[in-house]
Formats: C-alpha cells, sequence, structure tokens
C-alpha cells in the first residue's frame, strides 16, 4: 500500500504503519516490517523536516538506507 498524497495526516497523532519518506506499508507481512525503523518525532516536527509522510512512524529499510548514503556523501 502506497498513500497518494503527502498530506495524510491524522488528526489525533495516530502513527500509522507506513514509511515516512516513500509512503509503503511497513506492516506485518509486508516484508518491510522487520528491518523498519521507528521514528519518534512528532508529526509537526516531521512536518517541518519536510517528511513526504509525516503520518508514518516508521522509515522503511530501503528509505533508511538511501538516507544513510546521502549522509555519507556529505
Amino acid at each position: 500500500m502506497i498513500l497518494k498524497t503527502h498530506h495524510d495526516i491524522h488528526i489525533d497523532n495516530t502513527i500509522i504503519e507506513i514509511c515516512n519518506e516513500c509512503g509503503k506499508s511497513v506492516r506485518f507481512g509486508t516484508g518491510l516490517y522487520v528491518n523498519r525503523v521507528v521514528d519518534l518525532n512528532d508529526i509537526v516536527t516531521k512536518i517541518e523536516m519536510g517528511k513526504p509522510f509525516p503520518s508514518g512512524g516508521y522509515i522503511c529499510i530501503n528509505c533508511d538506507n538511501k538516507l544513510h548514503k546521502e549522509c555519507l556523501r556529505k
């Protein structure tokens, strides 16, 4: 499941099981569950950071690897 909008924000601050970078589901059974990384920032902080899917409570392993590679290049 990929959400179609980057403004998928839950008013009650519910953390949903998607990657806040790419929007892919990281629920059990997706293949991304085991290696997902919890993002402990609140939704407001994620919006300020420019996260495309700020209601997502996790970062999938694929996006985490991309972010680490970007950091290493700097």
